[in-house]
């Protein structure tokens, strides 16, 4: 019932004393296992003393120990004098395992004939399924001297046992040596089952002795409750079902009876089953069903967090993962809090047995466990009950006159309507007079699907539905009602919405805002007011945020506008959002005539952003749109970005009627670093909003505290409506520093004056006869909170090797250094930092960190962060002087705990080429040595 076990990063000692005598051979045996396949070592000593000192003595080699089944560490040895001397069990155990475990430790004299040993001598295969196969390696060995001359194993077969991959007999073990041979359990009929086995040889024999239980797992009768009671272990995987793993992680389905942290308290019974964080597994039974017979599935989940779990159920007629071809309910987003049931109805095809699987998913992130309890299987009743209406919420207002999803759920305690019908009145006295429709679905929108029906704005309606079963009718008798919207049709330009008067986590009245998935979960667009993205106009915007499984497919459409035919609008808006790790965001802007996605989609975009990498801060973007007749339009973001990316905001959304005469500013690039008498090179991308070609226009680079004109051409080509064209301005700086600039265009009676200038950039001019030299590759940046400069740590010391072919100069005086930040928080912080540099040899850091000699203190005093995207330039207060090889550097900072969120990063360069030249080395309880880091 015992075994010793030892936990990850153990190093410990057992030791015993002995009686020992002189001259007299002593065996010493212990069988050892572990859980992962590297990072355990076994090993046995002797001394006279019982401390680890007094272990002076090997007694047979270390072993390495490894997971499967037990494995024998032997050794032997003859003490010097009589007396008594203590033998020490040495354990170490690394990161790689979880628990290294030991049992069977012997002392015996050392035989003097062939000894005859069988590990195991017994063994329990447990609870094997009708029809299932288990496996049991056994091992002979010769734990005594000379030759152990085996002449076959007896029988091959007994009952539902049989050997398997024994060794050709005869067969001679020399002095320790071992062979093995395998028994198996293949029960076809339940109950409980044994055998024994006889391993010959010339001098006797030895016996192995197996049992097992034989189960049937089908289940035949209803209804069937499963609360993970019977049959388990706690802390083992689930037993009476099979399991599948469905991900990269190896999380199987536990039983559990003990922990009770992470919300794994059952909620029956002492019993659940939990799955752990990185888990994506099936547990899987068969159930013998009958064809047109209904059968209701439920289960009871929660977990720890507010995402990243989630929970379905299948069917099939097959135990497997491909043979789980059917849904009966999710995936269902399960959170915290109360545990949550998941449930569904289907009915079988035909006769026979079928598989039910649960599927469970626990991301790596958000999840630490996902817990599941009470599950049952039963016939689906007789009669049918009154619907559940779902939504809209009872009272609820400024619903769309453009239609809205009445939605509600049959009641599973009662049987499957065959159909419904839904009832809308104005008055609720008259609610089964007024509107009544048929439907299968369990959701109606009388505007999309009656096309002779319209709300009317600021109109109370109120609705239920009926359940109709056969010839019977269930009416829900507790109605609902909600008001309609009033009228926010756009009839005035130019019109703009910046979100600032909206409260946070809501969305404009009158605004249509369609989710890719419903739940606690989902993340639809909502207005903002954060420090991370920060708005184009202050203080607030619009954005989606990223979910851990479900792509972004997120709309929000604006309210009606008011357009005549012909005429031309613009359209401008800002964005943000780059994506994540090299995944960008996705954006389109589209067009209908009512305030859905078909209408939407029906024409093509009027944007569309497949790849926004360079929405690393706000853009504007313009776009034009000539109504093709009079009449209401709709525009409607749409989001539709991968799964676990990050936001895609937008802000500052302006309509205007076109103009016969409008240039606008809609990019600028360019260099953003330069050096005092090198030109500085700009472009800028005008567009012709207007509807009539223009010519002879000015562009303009100019100062934004001055707004002196630093450079400008006139431009005499043509510009057709709806084209652009990219210019280009140099200007040569005098002064070094940090300057801030911005673009404008220039033409005689333009109508529209607020596109004319772009949103300012700030660009760093260095000293005459410096040279700018980007070392890394800026296309492939990711972000890392740690290094240089950590603002999430007390401290931090971080070393690089740059190596020479990178540096892009023989040699020459190193005068500043600058980071790239892209800090999502709204924050200013100055921290002291320390910087050394210093020539080397070294290609990589992979070794350890690099000696201090040489190093040369080259920078240390305050450096300000902020929050945005942002080139941190320091100069250097010692020059360093670069002779040409791989460069050096390494960073720390004064200890100071004002630090900030994980979002705060630098920009660095990570895969590749690039690998294992980077350490360093946190500390939150205290400053770190910076001269010796052991990280």
């Amino acid at each position: 019932a015992f075994n010793a076990t030892l936990r990850y990063g153990g190093d410990a000692w057992l030791m015993r004393p002995f009686s020992m005598q002189a001259g007299q051979g002593y065996d010493v045996e212990i069988w050892a296992r572990q859980d992962a396949s590297s990072g355990a070592t076994l090993s046995l000593h002797y001394g006279t003393e019982g401390t680890i000192a007094g272990m002076t003595n090997a007694i047979g080699t270390p072993h390495n120990v490894v997971n499967g089944d037990y494995q024998r560490v032997y050794g032997n040895f003859t003490p010097p004098a009589d007396g008594v001397y203590w033998i020490g069990i040495h354990g170490m155990t690394d990161i790689d395992p979880w628990y290294i475990s030991i049992d069977d430790f012997t002392v015996q004299h050392t035989p003097t004939v062939p000894v005859l040993s069988l590990a195991p001598a017994e063994y329990d295969f447990g609870r094997v399924s009708i029809n299932g196969t288990a496996s049991q390696t056994f091992t002979i060995t010769n734990t005594g001297v000379g030759t152990l001359n085996l002449t076959g194993i007896s029988p091959t077969t007994d009952g539902f046992f049989s050997v398997t991959d024994a060794p050709g007999f005869p067969l001679g073990l020399g002095a320790n040596e071992s062979a093995t041979f395998n028994i198996q359990y293949a029960p076809t009929a339940a109950g409980p089952h044994a055998a024994s086995f006889t391993v010959n040889h010339a001098d006797g024999s030895g016996t192995v002795t197996v049992n097992g239980e034989c189960f049937d797992p089908t289940v035949y009768t209803y209804p069937f409750t499963e609360g993970f009671e019977e049959e388990q272990t706690d802390g083992q995987p689930v037993q009476e079902w099979t399991q599948h793993l469905g991900g990269s992680y190896n999380q199987y389905w536990m039983a559990n009876s003990s922990q009770t942290t992470y919300n794994r308290i059952p909620r029956n019974g002492a019993f659940n089953a939990t799955l752990r964080y990185g888990g994506d597994a099936w547990l899987m039974r068969p159930f013998s069903m009958q064809a047109g017979q209904g059968y209701d599935v439920e289960i009871w989940a929660r977990q720890d967090g507010t995402s990243g779990a989630t929970l379905s159920l299948h069917y099939g007629t097959e135990g497997t993962i491909a043979g789980m071809t059917n849904t009966i309910a999710g995936p269902a987003s399960i959170i915290n809090g109360d545990y949550q049931v998941v449930r569904g109805r289907f009915s079988p095809a035909a006769d026979g047995i079928y598989w039910i699987g649960i599927h469970g998913t626990a991301d790596y992130w958000d999840t630490w466990y996902l817990s599941i309890d009470d599950f049952s299987v039963q016939h689906e009743p007789t009669a049918t009950l009154p619907p559940i209406l779902v939504s809209p919420a009872d009272g609820a207002v400024n619903v769309s006159k453009y239609g809205v999803d009445l939605t509600w759920e049959f009641d599973l305690e009662g049987a499957t309507p065959n159909y419904y019908a839904v009832y809308l009145a104005t008055d609720s006295a008259t609610i089964y007079d007024e509107y009544r429709w048929e439907t299968t679905n369990t959701s109606f929108n009388p505007v999309l699907e009656d096309n002779t029906f319209s709300f009317a704005y600021e109109q109370r309606y109120y609705w239920t539905v009926g359940a109709i079963f056969g010839t019977d009718e269930v009416v829900q008798e507790t109605s609902r009602f909600f008001d309609i919207e009033a009228d926010h049709t756009v009839t005035s330009f130019p019109w703009t919405e910046n979100f600032d008067s909206i409260p946070v986590q809501e969305m404009p009245v009158g605004w249509k805002i369609i989710t890719s998935h419903t739940g606690a979960d989902r993340r639809p667009w909502r207005v903002l007011e954060s420090g991370t993205i920060g708005a184009h106009s202050p203080t607030k915007c619009a954005a989606v945020s990223w979910h851990t499984q479900y792509p972004k497919d997120e709309w929000m459409i604006t309210p009606p506008i008011s357009m005549q035919e012909g005429l031309t609008y613009n359209i401008s808006f800002a964005a943000k959002g780059d994506g994540y790790n090299d995944v960008p965001e996705k954006l389109k802007l589209h067009w209908g005539t009512i305030p859905y996605v078909a209408s939407m989609t029906a024409n093509p975009a009027l944007f569309d952003n497949p790849d926004t990498s360079g929405y690393t801060d706000w853009t504007l973007e313009n776009v034009s749109f000539t109504a093709p007749s009079t009449g209401l339009y709709f525009f409607g973001w749409h989001a539709y970005s991968e799964a676990d990316v990050n936001y895609i905001a937008v802000d500052t959304i302006t309509i205007s009627e076109g103009f016969d005469v409008d240039l606008a500013i809609v990019g600028v690039g360019g260099q953003t670093v330069g050096a005092v008498g090198d030109p500085l090179v700009r472009n800028m991308t005008v567009r012709n909003m207007g509807t009539l070609p223009q010519s002879n226009y000015t562009v303009y680079l100019k100062e934004a505290v001055t707004n002196n004109v630093l450079a400008q051409e006139l431009i005499t080509e043509t510009l057709n409506p709806g084209e652009t064209a990219v210019h280009t301005l140099s200007w040569t700086p005098a002064a070094e520093g940090v300057v801030t600039l911005y673009a404008e265009v220039e033409l005689a009676g333009d109508e529209e004056l607020a596109n004319n200038v772009s949103d300012p950039v700030e660009v760093t001019i260095y000293q005459a006869n410096t040279k700018v030299l980007f070392v890394g590759d800026a296309a492939t940046n990711y972000g890392a909170p740690i290094f240089p400069f950590t603002v999430t740590n007390g401290d931090v010391v971080a070393e690089t090797v740059y190596l020479a072919s990178e540096m892009q100069a023989t040699d020459g005086v190193i005068h500043q250094i600058a980071y790239y930040s892209y800090f999502e928080e709204a924050m200013t912080l100055s921290h002291n930092v320390q910087i050394w540099m210093k020539n080397t040899d070294a290609t990589d850091l992979e070794a350890g960190w690099l000696p201090w000699d040489g190093y040369q203190l080259v920078f240390d005093g305050p450096v300000e962060f902020s929050g945005g995207t942002h080139e941190i330039v320091i100069p250097l207060t010692t020059s360093f002087n670069y002779t040409g090889g791989n460069l050096a550097i390494r960073t720390s900072k004064t200890f100071d705990m004002s630090h900030t969120a994980f979002q705060n990063l630098w920009l660095i360069d990570y895969y590749g080429p690039y690998d294992n030249r980077t350490r360093y080395e946190l500390s939150d309880d205290g400053e770190l040595d910076h001269t010796n880091p052991t990280g």
